[in-house]
């Protein structure tokens, strides 16, 4: 198992002056079996909300995030977006 810092939106209220869900985001551990990634991608739309205004407070306007896809049974699969760029995380992956 590999321990993975995971970023998950919290849904708001309904605001009306931007016509949007207002959302806000908090970070958890998330403990992942390697053999079961199917693959990680840049979450470039989330690292660069990001950018723009920070959507964890604390952390570097220059953090990226990916979108770590795994296998959950039967054709199914799971996404979790999670702190780090992929290539932050390949060493950890093959570790296991």
């Amino acid at each position: 198992m590999i321990k993975l810092t995971e970023i998950v939106q919290n849904a708001g209220n309904y605001n009306p002056e931007t016509k949007k869900a207002d959302s806000s985001y908090s970070v958890r551990e998330f403990f992942v079996n390697p053999k079961f990634i199917v693959s990680m991608i840049e979450n470039n739309s989330l690292s660069e909300m990001h950018k723009r205004a920070p959507i964890i407070n604390d952390l570097s306007p220059k953090a990226k995030f990916t979108k770590l896809t795994i296998a959950s049974g039967v054709n199914g699969v799971v996404y979790h977006n999670i702190l780090g760029a992929p290539n932050q995380h390949m060493p950890h992956m093959s570790e296991n």
